[in-house]
């Protein structure tokens, strides 16, 4: 993944312009969370103030009956 510069490109009511999204990044932490199913996670790391990495994690159910 390349790094991206989020820049500011949307203003929400309640937070005023956002820092790290933008429709690009937005895109790509969208279809992370799509990639991981019903059972997995989404992380994103952050370096140097700027979102450089999203990292996901999928877990499969081992078993169908719960203890």
């Amino acid at each position: 993944m390349n790094d991206h510069y989020a820049e500011p490109v949307a203003q929400s009511p309640t937070s005023g312009r956002l820092k790290f999204l933008n429709p690009e990044t937005a895109s790509l932490i969208d279809r992370a969370l799509q990639e991981v199913g019903d059972f997995g996670e989404v992380r994103l790391l952050v370096e140097k103030g700027r979102l450089r990495f999203i990292q996901k994690t999928r877990s499969e159910k081992v078993t169908d009956s719960e203890r």
